[in-house]
């Protein structure tokens, strides 16, 4: 704008500059799309090392090209990256029912699921009444393990089952469950120092040390094909399948190593 000369001296007159800078974009983001052993189907997931990858899919896996496709990635300096998990016709949760309470299902579809054991004790604060149980989950294929102390069977506590498990990577449970408000049983105490997940082994007498998955309820699905990959019919509109990379931000470089007409699905 014009200077207003009052008096006589020397007047600067700042102008704003023409040149604009040149905002940096990543150039080094890789996008996966394939089978893991578990994890999120049809979602991107953006992760930044290996260890991401193995706590959210369960790390290498020889039904997975794209498993080790990601390990090479990171183990040669890869630092960010999006990744897809694709999975057949028929993958299915595996389900694990409480004694008289709610049944809870696997976090992700997959065989994986089936490996996974549930207890329930009550050794909890006095204080806090009969309303609460402490529930413990181990993924006996991984050894990963998750506690969740004091879970209150009344809906509206901020420890109510539906809102803890909304952290645990294993297990999660259906809001609609009619049982949810019921106290499941405790199972049974073990030795100190005993695993409680330990199986009880051929010949011992039955018992409740722990409630596990029903028999195969977790599947991984059938063969993958290019309807997998595609995410079906309306997988554009829905961001299935490749096209969940729609939701990411950005990427450079696209791996597709298990897709069966990878050049198909890249020119369509």
């Amino acid at each position: 704008m014009p200077v207003n000369v009052t008096y006589p001296g020397v007047y600067i007159d700042e102008l704003p500059s023409a040149v604009r800078t040149i905002t940096g974009v990543p150039t080094a983001i890789a996008a996966f799309v394939g089978p893991a052993s578990r994890g999120p189907v049809n979602i991107a997931r953006h992760i930044t090392s290996w260890a991401d990858f193995e706590r959210l899919y369960g790390g290498l896996s020889t039904g997975s090209k794209m498993s080790y496709a990601v390990y090479h990635f990171y183990l040669n300096g890869g630092s960010e990256a999006e990744v897809v998990r694709i999975a057949g016709a028929g993958n299915a949760a595996a389900t694990i029912q409480l004694r008289n309470g709610p049944e809870l299902k696997a976090k992700y579809p997959g065989a994986w699921g089936n490996k996974l054991r549930v207890r329930v004790d009550y050794r909890t604060d006095p204080a806090l009444g009969a309303t609460v149980y402490n529930l413990t989950v181990r993924d006996t294929g991984s050894g990963a393990e998750e506690r969740f102390p004091n879970v209150s069977t009344d809906a509206s506590s901020p420890r109510s089952l539906v809102k803890v498990l909304k952290s645990s990577l294993l297990v999660t449970v259906d809001p609609a469950d009619a049982h949810l408000g019921d106290r499941p049983d405790e199972d049974d105490p073990v030795s100190p120092g005993a695993d409680p997940f330990a199986d009880p082994g051929p010949g011992a007498p039955p018992s409740h040390r722990y409630a596990e998955a029903a028999l195969g309820s977790g599947k991984d699905g059938g063969a993958l094909g290019d309807t997998e990959f595609e995410g079906g019919a309306t997988g554009q509109a829905d961001k299935h399948g490749i096209f969940a990379l729609l939701t990411t931000d950005i990427f450079n470089m696209l791996c597709i190593p298990d897709a069966p007409a990878a050049t198909r699905l890249i020119e369509g």
